[in-house]
């Protein structure tokens, strides 16, 4: 079989796997979603105290829907109650006897709090059987989603064979592009086979960050700085954590998709741009098309990021490796490479910045080591003016995310106490015996493989750069020697994560006690070890003269050793979030989790409604839409206020129908307290206007940005775009 029929093969069998992938989705479904027990009853329940004996909290999208109670019940006065956002909207009573009580019911507009719950009477017996949720309509829209990634891939290829016509493109580099297309479409095989989303130690908040900003976009902010309907309706600060790739999947939601096929075609996005960072990555070191495949397949398919992606649900972390490489290979073309190249490290310091805080320390301390150890050609060749310039426009990109970050931080009277307290970091490191174990080790949690070996890929290319790396000292080639550099960094980073790192000494001084505090786990350093071994061993091993023979023949069996690997992993992916079944996973707000290191401090005590201080307030008037209260009370002379279901974040503006402010005080709940002037009738008005401070800086960085995009267009031919007509 010639080149060109392998290439062709090749092209043809990656539509295919395309075409698969998206055919895995499941059609649109609008069939009753039933909740019932495992006994063939949800409750049974006698006593004689009034209380809920059965709630289920729901995301439901605008339309018409039916519940239906199946229930047995001996006594009157049993009823079901329905809330949104802790206020009852309405109630049906449960009729005596054996039967099905039906409630049709009208949802105007998104809700994630809607509360279905059952009211026992405090006498007789009642029985809850199952409840069931009819649509009117689809629960949501996710098919035409596969339509539009058909075409989209459509695109892709029509693209690439017209830049290759064009010669645009080479057709080396078409069939990299290809490969490394395949390899993202089989790193995301994992996510498209059920309904349902897996578990995840932090999969709830990062898909309560997806829904609050597209609740956020609704409440027509931008950007979205309060998920307006988090906190039963106080709202919940998004200013701490970055944002801006959830924007993605949160437009998803906008469009009717559900939230789980929007978080899966998020890590779809993810496994994409992971992979050809990494290969894009690589080409700055190496022409060598071995290596570019080897590093971006042990690099997508590391048990380090998956366990990160698919187990973990670390979603800032892993977005943050997709950057790492572009840092690595950023900050090589400023200390040693093509300097005029210094925007890469632009790009991959961004992207951390964008994604993970805890990243962006470790990344940016990495980077700093690396540059300290070029600093001599750096200043010989004052390459430092290229170092200020990206650090220049890193620091201004990022000012629309860092200025709000750092005024919450500071001024935001915050509960980050469980931010700043000692974390038991100590305990988190490795035994070395498993980090570089090479048969499988792992610690079940919960049913979940939680999996920080190496493993024999990884320890494969760890074990080619100690070998090359000793018997090539005498080669002195500027690219061997950042490599060099790299992999040193590589082992102690390895060694960081393991016990042997004098945890307990630093424990005692109090600097590296708060920032490793903050890091909290150790093994937080083997995903960028991970990263620097995959360019560092691949680049090596395709220009190891002394297995040169045997290159490529390595390079199949690493290739084939890891994704066995994969392909064997106990990963229980489909294990729903709510321990319910594949729909009803799908509109259980089980997901809404909101973490109280953000909340203003206060005694968590939240409510859905306003509170007033006494009974000489009467509000004729209110209402709530999103973050804006419109009110219009009475009061008494004397002093009085009123506290209203808003977290007090700084922004909020209270003035009256003249214009004037209002006191205004945090409530004990964190909240917005009021103090009422003496009026006969007066309003009150409240919206949320992020300060100047904040809109300056989104403005800088968004000029920053299309600065950037212009400079990039007028250079496009210039060969600099990562090498692509040269490479």
């Amino acid at each position: 079989m010639t080149n060109l029929q392998i290439k062709t093969y090749a092209k043809k069998m990656l539509v295919i796997l395309i075409l698969l992938l998206l055919v895995s989705f499941n059609k649109d479904l609008s069939e009753p979603i039933s909740f019932t027990g495992d006994s063939g009853f949800l409750v049974q329940h006698t006593g004689e105290v009034q209380e809920e004996i059965y709630s289920k909290m729901l995301i439901l999208e605008e339309g018409n829907y039916q519940i239906k109670l199946a229930y047995t019940s001996s006594e009157e006065g049993n009823a079901l109650w329905i809330r949104n956002h802790d206020i009852q909207i309405d109630s049906a009573e449960i009729p005596v006897g054996e039967g099905e009580l039906s409630y049709d019911l009208r949802i105007d507009e998104p809700t994630p709090e809607l509360q279905v719950s059952v009211h026992y009477a405090g006498k007789g017996y009642l029985e809850l059987k199952s409840v069931e949720l009819t649509a009117a309509q689809p629960w949501y829209r996710d098919n035409w989603v596969r339509v539009m990634l058909v075409l989209v891939a459509a695109l892709v290829l029509l693209l690439m064979d017209v830049l290759v016509r064009t010669k645009r493109l080479s057709e080396r580099m078409s069939f990299e592009v290809y490969v490394i297309l395949g390899i993202a479409v089989l790193s995301s095989s994992f996510l498209l086979n059920k309904n349902s989303v897996g578990h995840g130690d932090d999969l709830a908040y990062h898909l309560t960050r997806i829904e609050g900003i597209a609740q956020g976009l609704r409440d027509r902010q931008f950007p979205v700085r309060i998920y307006p309907d988090m906190l039963s309706g106080n709202g919940y600060l998004n200013a701490m954590y970055p944002s801006l790739f959830l924007y993605i999947p949160a437009v998803f939601r906008l469009l009717g998709v559900s939230y789980v096929v929007s978080y899966k075609l998020f890590l779809i996005f993810i496994n994409f741009a992971t992979a050809f960072a990494m290969y894009a990555s690589i080409k700055c070191f190496t022409k060598s098309e071995r290596a570019v495949v080897l590093g971006t397949v042990l690099y997508v398919f590391a048990r380090y990021r998956l366990n990160n992606m698919l187990v973990r649900g670390a979603l800032g972390e892993t977005l943050a490796m997709i950057f790492l490489p572009l840092v690595i290979a950023g900050v090589w073309q400023i200390a040693a490479g093509n300097q005029k190249k210094w925007w890469i490290l632009v790009i991959g310091a961004t992207g951390v910045i964008q994604s993970h805080v805890l990243s962006t320390v470790v990344y940016a301390v990495l980077a700093v080591v690396l540059l300290g150890t070029c600093a001599g050609k750096i200043v010989r060749e004052k390459r430092y003016v290229e170092l200020a310039r990206a650090a220049g426009v890193t620091l201004l990109l990022n000012l629309g995310f860092l200025v709000p970050f750092l005024t919450y931080y500071i001024k935001g009277n915050l509960n980050l106490g469980a931010l700043t307290e000692t974390f038991a970091y100590w305990v988190e490191s490795l035994n070395p015996a498993y980090l570089f174990g090479i048969f499988r080790i792992t610690e079940d949690d919960a049913g979940f493989v939680r999996d920080f070996a190496l493993h024999l890929p990884i320890l494969c290319l760890f074990g080619i750069c100690l070998v090359y790396s000793a018997q090539n000292r005498s080669v002195r080639s500027e690219r061997d020697c950042f490599l060099r550099r790299l992999f040193v960094v590589a082992c102690v980073l390895l060694f960081m994560t393991t016990n042997w790192f004098p945890y307990e000494k630093i424990h005692h001084v109090a600097f590296l006690d708060s920032l490793f505090s903050m890091i909290q786990f150790p093994w937080r350093f083997e995903g960028p070890a991970i990263g620097i071994l995959a360019i560092t061993g691949s680049v090596w091993l395709t220009e190891y003269q002394s297995i040169e023979r045997y290159s490529n023949a390595i390079v199949v069996a690493l290739i084939a050793m890891v994704l066995i690997d994969v392909s064997h992993w106990n990963l229980q992916w489909n294990q729903s979030i709510t321990s319910a079944g594949t729909d009803e996973d799908r509109i259980c707000a089980d997901i809404i989790h909101c973490t109280e290191e953000y909340m203003v401090k206060g005694d968590g005590t939240f409510y859905g409604g306003y509170i007033v201080s006494d009974d000489q307030v009467t509000v004729q008037a209110y209402e709530k839409d999103g973050l804006r209260i419109d009110m219009m009370y009475k009061v008494t002379p004397g002093e009085h206020w009123i506290d209203l279901p808003l977290m007090h974040y700084i922004g909020y503006s209270v003035t009256n129908e003249n214009g004037e402010e209002y006191t205004v005080m945090t409530g004990n709940a964190g909240n917005i307290r009021v103090l009422l002037d003496n009026s006969e009738w007066q309003e009150l008005h409240i919206k949320y206007k992020e300060p100047v401070l904040f809109r300056i800086a989104v403005l800088i960085s968004s000029g920053m940005l299309l600065l950037a995009v212009v400079t990039a267009f007028r250079r496009r031919g210039s060969g600099l775009l990562w090498g692509v007509r040269h490479g």
